[in-house]
C-alpha cells in the first residue's frame, strides 16, 4: 500500500507520473485488470481527477475499432510497449487518433530508436517517456524523457527509489561499468517473511536452495542437482556449516526438510543457538500454484504443470517433510511454532511471525 501511494504521488521526482497528470486528460487502459501495467492506466489517471478509456479485447485487435474509440474519447495518454505501438502506428487508420496522444508512456521492451521519429511525425510536441520496472519494484521505478533517438537510456529512479548496479558480489560498480541493475527503496515489494525480518537488521538470512543454486557449475553438487538427484544430507551438511555464524541470529529459509537435516541441527547447533522452528501452514492451493510456477519457469514442457502431476509432487514433499515437522515438534530443547498465513494481509501475518520469535 505504501509502495503504491509513493509511486502514485504527482511531484517533481516522480516525472513519470507527471507525464499523465500534467500533460494529459483522458488515459487509454490497454492491459488487463490482473495485469500490473494496469496501475498505470488507471490508478494514476483516477488519483488524479483524470478520465480512463477502457478498451475491450475486439478493439485492442481492431486498429480501426481502437482508432474510433480513441477519437471518440479524445485519448491523449498512451501506455504500451514499444512493440504494439510500433506495429499500429503505420496504419492510416489510426493516424488521426495517434496524432492527438500528447503523452506516450512506454515500456517492459527496449525502445527502438527509428520509434521516436515515427511519434514525432506525428505529433512533433508528444512528451514521450521510456520507463523501466518490473512487478516486484511496484510497476516502474526509473524513467527518462525521449528527446534523442541516439540517446535513449531508462532515465533516474523515480521518488524515493534508488537504483545501484552492482557485481557479483554485490559490490557497487563506478559509473559505466557493466553490472547487475539493483531496485531499492519504496517501490520495492516486501518478498518473504524471512526478508521481511532480515531487513530489520537483526538477523543473517540462509536460503539453503540460493546456496545450492550459487555452486560453480563443475561442482559435484551442481551436477547431482543438474540431474534432478536429491543432495545426500551429508554433502549438505558440509555446505551449510560453512555459512553458520554462530555469533548472529540466523533464520534458515526451507531447511531441514527430512528428519536426519533436524537431527542434524538439534546435535549440532542446540548448544550454539536458541533453536526455534516457525512452521508456516499454507494453503495446499497456494502450494500448487507456487510449484506450477517454478515448473514453467524451469523450462519443464507445458503439460509438466497440469495438477495431477503438481499434486504428485506436493504429495511427495509432504511425505518427505512431515516426519521431520513432527520430530521437531516434540524435540526437547526446541521451541516449536504452527503459524496460520491463510490471511490476505502479510502484514498481520509478519506480525504473527514476529510474535512466534519474541
Amino acid at each position: 500500500q505504501g509502495n503504491l501511494l509513493n509511486f502514485l504521488d504527482a511531484n517533481k521526482k516522480n516525472p513519470e507520473i507527471l507525464g499523465y497528470t500534467e500533460r494529459g486528460h483522458v488515459s487509454l487502459a490497454l492491459a488487463a485488470i490482473t495485469f500490473d501495467v494496469s496501475i498505470m492506466e488507471e490508478f494514476i489517471p483516477l488519483c488524479h481527477g483524470m478520465t480512463v478509456c477502457m478498451a475491450t479485447e475486439e478493439e485492442i485487435h481492431n486498429p480501426a475499432a481502437l482508432a474510433k474509440l480513441m477519437l471518440d474519447a479524445g485519448v491523449d495518454v498512451m501506455t504500451c510497449t514499444p512493440s504494439f505501438l510500433s506495429n499500429i502506428i503505420g496504419l492510416s487508420v489510426m493516424r488521426d487518433a495517434l496524432k492527438n496522444v500528447r503523452t506516450y508512456d512506454l515500456g517492459a521492451e527496449a525502445f527502438p530508436a527509428a520509434l521516436y521519429g515515427k511519434i514525432i511525425a506525428l505529433n512533433p510536441d508528444a512528451y514521450i517517456m521510456n520507463g523501466y520496472g518490473l512487478t516486484e519494484a511496484t510497476i516502474s521505478c526509473t524513467m527518462d524523457q525521449v528527446t534523442d533517438p541516439g540517446m535513449i537510456t531508462i532515465g533516474r529512479p523515480a521518488s524515493n527509489v534508488r537504483a545501484y548496479i552492482v557485481d557479483e558480489q554485490g559490490r557497487i560498480l563506478p559509473p559505466l561499468a557493466p553490472g547487475e541493475l539493483v531496485i531499492a527503496g519504496e517501490g520495492v515489494g516486501k518478498g518473504t517473511f524471512a526478508r521481511m525480518l532480515m531487513e530489520r537488521g537483526k538477523y543473517e538470512y540462509i536460503e539453503t536452495g540460493a546456496i545450492l543454486r550459487a555452486l560453480p557449475p563443475e561442482s559435484k553438487l551442481a551436477g547431482i542437482i543438474a540431474r534432478g538427484e536429491l543432495v545426500a544430507d551429508g554433502d549438505l551438511f558440509e555446505l551449510l556449516a560453512t555459512h553458520f555464524n554462530t555469533d548472529s541470529d540466523m533464520i534458515l529459509d526451507g531447511f531441514p526438510r527430512t528428519v536426519g537435516q533436524s537431527k542434524w541441527i538439534a546435535e549440532n547447533y542446540s548448544d550454539k543457538f536458541d533453536i526455534r522452528v516457525i512452521y508456516l501452514n499454507v494453503p495446499e492451493s497456494v502450494m500448487i500454484s507456487r510449484i506450477e510456477k517454478r515448473v514453467r519457469e524451469g523450462g519443464n514442457r507445458a503439460d509438466d504443470a497440469d495438477v495431477a502431476i503438481v499434486r504428485r509432487r506436493l504429495d511427495n514433499f509432504w511425505r518427505i517433510t512431515m516426519p521431520a515437522i513432527e520430530w521437531l515438534r516434540t524435540a526437547p530443547g526446541i521451541k516449536f511454532s504452527d503459524i496460520d498465513v491463510t490471511d490476505p494481509d502479510a502484514d498481520k501475518n509478519f506480525v504473527k511471525i514476529l510474535a512466534a520469535l519474541n
